[in-house]
């Protein structure tokens, strides 16, 4: 559990890390435990114009010591129906990268919701997403049941219990 809090303490670093990346200064990063997809492996890692590099540029301007903590990759999220539209848009792209997740694939939206999300979103202090700007789905199944009840006016889940064999029929 302590390896889990530790690589959580440097997954919210590197996302508040990503706010200024931006910046022209160099950053070596020392004494971390960096995921190499398969282990952990303790090594210098270097960030220049934004990037991360294992090679040591010519120009340090800051030295991070990351104290024998865990570094992970960034988290995704590939099924999802939120950030469709800026009702709670703030709140949503924050948990997200709180929890480390810094890129989000939105299933089955509405054209109209991405397009007025879009504006607060890839860029480098939010969250990279892609909308699908639609679904693909079979009688009964997803999203079918999430869209076609509320087309014919049954809102919920008992009118769609009462409703079964029209919305079956549709």
């Amino acid at each position: 559990m302590k390896n889990l809090v530790a690589a959580a303490v440097i997954l919210m670093f590197l996302a508040t890390f990503s706010a200024f990346a931006q910046t022209k200064k160099v950053y070596e990063f020392t004494n971390g435990r960096w995921f190499d997809g398969q282990d952990f492996k303790k090594r210098k890692m270097y960030s220049a114009d934004g990037f991360f590099t294992n090679k040591k540029p010519s120009k340090i301007d800051e030295t991070v010591d990351l104290k024998n903590q865990f570094v992970i990759p960034p988290f995704a999220d590939a099924h999802t129906h939120n950030l469709d539209g800026t009702y709670n848009l703030e709140k949503t792209i924050n948990a997200y990268l709180e929890e480390g997740t810094f890129y989000v694939q939105v299933l089955a939206n509405y054209a109209l919701g991405a397009k007025q999300a879009r504006p607060f979103l890839n860029k480098p202090s939010s969250l990279d997403v892609i909308y699908a700007n639609g679904g693909l789905t079979s009688t009964l199944g997803h999203p079918f049941l999430a869209y076609e009840p509320r087309a014919m006016g049954f809102y919920t889940y008992a009118d769609w219990e009462a409703n079964m064999e029209k919305i079956k029929l549709s």
